[in-house]
């Protein structure tokens, strides 16, 4: 892999980053190879993780809106913040 390639592969926006990145690590361990220092997790798992938080998020969400409502009903007591109200 170029390093071209692995600007692109990666997203990284710097045009030294990688260079940077091979002479540091090259100094240090000449054995290294350009996969094994940019270790980046494979899209779809970053994806999935992604998803498992929005839906546990969205989850979360719900949960506390339901408890706020209930909360209102049987205290009837205004929770909520008006939208316009001023401070």
């Amino acid at each position: 892999m170029t390093i071209p390639e692995a600007n692109l592969a990666y997203k990284i926006k710097g045009k030294r980053t990688i260079s940077g990145w091979i002479k540091k690590y090259e100094q240090n361990n000449d054995d290294i190879d350009l996969k094994q220092s940019i270790m980046v997790p494979p899209l779809d798992s970053l994806e999935q993780d992604l998803q498992k938080a929005l839906t546990a998020s969205r989850l979360r969400v719900l949960a506390l809106e339901t408890m706020i409502d209930v909360a209102e009903q049987e205290l009837k007591i205004k929770i909520r913040k008006k939208s316009g109200a001023k401070q």
